[in-house]
């Protein structure tokens, strides 16, 4: 799996209840691969992979990224293709291996989301 730049904090494999199978131990972190190393041989048909992680916004355009607005203000947004997912979170980015994915944003009423995909739901709080 690909990561760069993130700090990986923690892994996990968890069953279709959300119990955990196993907290890795062990995981290295090596050019631009995130290797992860199982203790058991994992029997369960359906798991989830869980990685807490923290990464940086920072402004290189690619990843996920800070930006500002030439009418003032500033905004955050996001440049994938073609292998710049790694630097937003782990995942397998190569072009064969592309995968769809869901995103939760919470955000002050004053501010504006936008998106190339449909919303599927909106909470107001």
């Amino acid at each position: 799996m690909h990561a760069k730049d993130l700090i990986i904090h923690n892994v996990k494999l968890l069953n279709d209840a959300n119990a955990i199978i196993e907290d890795f131990v062990e995981h290295t972190y090596h050019n631009e691969m995130l290797q992860i190393n199982l203790e058991n041989e994992v029997k369960q048909k359906k798991i989830v992979l869980s990685i807490t992680f923290t990464g940086t916004l920072d402004k290189k355009i690619v990843g996920f990224y800070a930006s500002s607005l030439k009418i003032g203000g500033s905004m955050v947004a996001s440049k994938f293709q073609p292998t710049y997912a790694r630097q937003a979170f782990p995942c397998f980015d190569e072009p064969d291996f592309k995968a769809t994915y869901d995103i939760t944003l919470v955000k002050p009423v004053s501010y504006v989301a936008l998106s190339n995909m449909n919303v599927s739901y909106t909470i107001f709080i």
